[in-house]
This record gives structure tokens, C-alpha cells and sequence, in this order.
């Protein structure tokens, strides 16, 4: 799992990050240094024991999803070695072929290299509490609506529109948009629209 991160304020620069091609990501992250740096250290937390899931997952089906999942954030993330050598290990499993070992060893080398890099990168700035903000109801649906069809493109910008719904979520639903904004930060697009699907039955 995490190692104990650098607990220094975070900034507007990314220091050398390996396996990282920083660059491409920041530019599926809207040249947002603050999100991309988010998004980096929610895949620390979230994504350092990825190989060891695919290697205990129960069947070739699941491990096909865990290896799609890896494929899809280490590319919007930058992360283009861990990427490609994640659609390997998803070709692998979803052909039915035989011992996946050789694939998942690289996949791993080359994530651990992108692990430790992630360790160093300052912790970001704690979120300030919210000050509820009054919308009509139909712009609530409209930033649902944005937020959803993001996360159903697996999009990384999922966050920031989360961000501009987040002032308008009522104290009485915490609970629940705690629930979405982990599983955002965490690339868990399936669940987080569980969690808006729930979030939008509590405000209907």
C-alpha cells in the first residue's frame, strides 16, 4: 500500500516525476497544475496495489477489468509505458492466453518506477470547508449532468466539475458527496456514478 507522503504544502510546479510524461498530462488536465497533482497523488493512494489485484483476481474476466481500469488512468495521468504495458495484460486476459507472468512482472517494474516518483510529490493543499452556495434546480441538473457525462467518458476533468457542484450540495448530504469525491479521486467512475445517481434521488 502508500508509503507515508511529504507533507509539505504543495505548489504550482511538478518536480521530475519518472515514468511521468508530465507534459501530456497536464494537458488532459487543462494545464491545471493543482488537479494533476490530485489526480497524481489519488493514484498513489488508490493504485499501488493494482498488480497484486490483477494477480489475485478471481478470473480472467475481472482481471481484464482491473488491467482496462489501469490502462485508462495511467494515460490520462501521463504515465504512457504503464499504459501501453496495461493493454498488454488486457489483450492478454481478454484472448484467453496463457501465463501472464512475463506481462504482469514489466507492467509492475514499470509502475513501481511511477510509485516512487509519486512519493516525493508535496501533498496538496487541505480543501477549505464550503460555504453552500443557492442554485436553481435546473442548473443542479445541469452540473449532474456535466459531471456524469464525464465520468462516463472516463474523464479526467471529472473532478473539476465535481468542484463546481460541490458548493451546491447541502451539509445533510456530506455523506454521500464525500462518497463521490473518493471515488472521483480515485478513478472509480462506476461508483462515483452510483454516488451522484444516489446524490440526485436525495434532491429529487
Amino acid at each position: 500500500m502508500t508509503q507515508a507522503l511529504n507533507p509539505e504544502p504543495a505548489s504550482d510546479t511538478l518536480p521530475d516525476l519518472p515514468g511521468l510524461d508530465t507534459h501530456l498530462g497536464l494537458i488532459r488536465c487543462g494545464g491545471k497544475v493543482p488537479f494533476y497533482r490530485k489526480l497524481l497523488l489519488g493514484f498513489l493512494r488508490d493504485y499501488s496495489d493494482i498488480i497484486e489485484r490483477i494477480r489475485e483476481a478471481p478470473d480472467k474476466s475481472v482481471a481484464e477489468r482491473e488491467a482496462h481500469t489501469l490502462k485508462g488512468v495511467a494515460g490520462n495521468l501521463g504515465a504512457v509505458e504503464v499504459a501501453e504495458l496495461a493493454a498488454c495484460l488486457e489483450s492478454h486476459f481478454r484472448n484467453g492466453e496463457g501465463d501472464p507472468s512475463e506481462h504482469l512482472n514489466a507492467a509492475e517494474t514499470a509502475l513501481s518506477k511511477v510509485l516512487e516518483g509519486l512519493k516525493n510529490l508535496p501533498q496538496e493543499k487541505p480543501v477549505e470547508a464550503r460555504e453552500q452556495v443557492q442554485i436553481s434546480p435546473q442548473r443542479r441538473v445541469e452540473l449532474c449532468d456535466k459531471l456524469r457525462g464525464l465520468l462516463q467518458d472516463f474523464d479526467g476533468e471529472a473532478a473539476d466539475a465535481l468542484e463546481e457542484l460541490r458548493p451546491a450540495v447541502g451539509a445533510k448530504h456530506d455523506r454521500v458527496l464525500k462518497m463521490l469525491e473518493d471515488a472521483v479521486d480515485g478513478f472509480e467512475f462506476d461508483e462515483a456514478l452510483e454516488h451522484l445517481d444516489t446524490l440526485q434521488s436525495q434532491w429529487a
